[in-house]
């Protein structure tokens, strides 16, 4: 009996571990997807948090895009990307400045970053600063509105994407983070969409994240820089004197 309940469970951990490696993959390939209508020729691309450029790599094959930087907190793994012809930075992105130029860029990947962050208004500045007027941002973040983590919340389970023993310390909903990406009319939403759908396979999990994304496990933004100026994420909530440190 005791053998069964183990052979189970481990055929159920192998099922989750599949469905985390193919949403990553679907989450990539959503990006792509929706991230192709706004391309233009000769882009320049960043990818924030590039890891070893792999991924970075990925996005420069499919969109078609050569001139392709990367930027992450990690010098060693840093060093990975830059063998992979990836043009990469090194900085801490909770408070310091993204080694690049104002208005460098005209498409910034912020793809399953900001989760990882307590101070996100910092980035949210230097987003701002490095991306060209009228450049695209693609933002993309787990869910907490999600199907499975909805039932995780009703039955009193910590949802899965904010576990206390991992490293995402932040979650966000669809409603919360439209107004967060959109403060001040920097940004304006050019589509959204999500990505993966727990706990169905990939071939209705495709189908029921782009039908109904809002809970979805992934949100997926596409936006388009404004030319306004003067207005601060990082300011706005220093000015609230709250008791924390960001």
């Amino acid at each position: 009996m005791s053998y069964n309940i183990y052979v189970n469970r481990k055929s159920l951990d192998s099922y989750i571990q599949y469905l985390s490696e193919q949403e990553y993959r679907l989450v990539k390939k959503r990006i792509v997807e929706v991230l192709k209508p706004s391309l233009k020729s000769n882009a320049s691309l960043l990818d924030i948090g590039c890891w070893d450029g792999e991924v970075t790599n990925y996005y420069s094959d499919k969109l078609g895009v050569k001139d392709i930087y990367g930027v992450d907190i990690f010098p060693e793994i840093a060093e990975k990307a830059k063998n992979n012809n990836v043009k990469v930075g090194i900085c801490n992105f909770e408070n310091e400045r993204l080694p690049f130029d104002d208005q460098q860029f005209d498409i910034v990947i912020a793809n399953q970053v900001f989760e990882h962050l307590k101070n996100i208004y910092h980035l949210m500045d230097e987003i701002n600063r490095v991306l060209k007027t009228g450049g695209i941002l693609l933002f993309s973040v787990p869910n907490l509105a999600s199907l499975h983590c909805r039932l995780q919340v009703l039955f009193g389970i910590q949802p899965s994407i904010i576990k206390l023993f991992e490293a995402h310390v932040r979650v966000f909903t669809p409603s919360a983070l439209k107004k967060f990406l959109t403060f001040g009319n920097q940004f304006k939403i050019k589509k959204f969409t999500g990505s993966g759908y727990y706990p169905f396979p990939p071939c209705v999990s495709e189908i029921l994240s782009k039908a109904l994304p809002s809970s979805s496990l992934f949100m997926v933004y596409v936006l388009q820089k404004n030319n306004t100026v003067g207005v601060s994420w990082k300011k706005e909530i220093e000015c609230r004197g709250l008791q924390s440190v960001f």
